[in-house]
């Protein structure tokens, strides 16, 4: 067996097979790399390689990795092993504009079907050379990886992006607007009272913003309705209560 010890800034890179964004804002997991098979630049990382390891999150391209690159971590995470996928779980520092920054890119990009895709630093690894499929390849056996990183071009085999989830979920974002609606409601009702009682109309620019919403209001209401006619009845309720409010703001 040989043992190699590769220089800083020697990375691998991979599409991510899968990458989620579960519960809190920020947290995401990417498959970024896959084993025992062989990748583009002629190795294949055997079971075992990654093990259980906390690493860095940097910037796209490896901003906090390469020499003479100053740009701070974006994030944390933990590698390790699940069947033949490499996973690595993390949480960007939202925090910091570099961490919402990038966050926000990963999400765009599965958002807009963009190929999503990661790399990693490897500066230390155990190797040895093999025969696989009549082709000799370098084995890697162990490898320290300190930081892992999205990037724009990988050399991952069978690697796919999966999905992604913002910070708030479908039922909180639905209470959300429930209380703004309701919020607007009893404000419209006072409104009409006082001008009702002075004898004034609205302003012509809320009166130009009111219809934008009433038509924005009756549209949504026309597509949530169709949503909920193809919605398991448990989950009814609660999108019932939305569209009640968008039916009295909507007269």
């Amino acid at each position: 067996m040989k043992t190699g010890t590769q220089l800083p800034c020697k990375t691998k890179t991979f599409i991510p097979k899968d990458l989620k964004f579960d519960g809190d804002e920020g947290k995401f997991s990417a498959v970024f790399a896959t084993l025992n098979v062989v990748d583009k630049e002629g190795d294949i990382t055997l079971t075992g390689a990654f093990g259980t390891q906390k690493v860095y999150i940097s910037q796209f391209n490896h901003g906090s990795w390469y020499e003479g690159v100053s740009a701070l971590p974006i994030g944390k995470g933990k590698i390790f092993e699940r069947g033949d996928d490499a996973v690595v779980e993390g949480q960007f520092r939202l925090d910091s504009e570099d961490g919402r920054k990038t966050y926000e890119a990963v999400k765009w990009a599965f958002e807009e079907d963009m190929p999503q895709e990661w790399s990693y630093a490897l500066p230390e690894i155990d190797y040895d050379y093999r025969e696989v499929d009549g082709r000799r390849v370098r084995a890697l056996k162990r490898i320290v990886v300190p930081e892992v990183s999205p990037v724009l071009l990988g050399v991952g085999v069978n690697t796919r992006l999966l999905d992604i989830k913002s910070g708030i979920s479908f039922a909180d974002h639905i209470e959300n607007v429930l209380a703004n609606v309701g919020e607007l409601v009893g404000r419209t009702g006072e409104i009409k009272e006082m001008r009702d009682s002075q004898h004034k109309a609205i302003s012509p620019h809320a009166q130009k913003r009111l219809r934008v919403l009433v038509r924005a209001l009756k549209s949504a209401s026309m597509d949530l309705d169709k949503l909920l006619a193809e919605t398991p009845e448990e989950e009814q309720e609660v999108q019932k209560e939305y569209l009640r409010f968008l039916q009295i703001t909507s007269g």
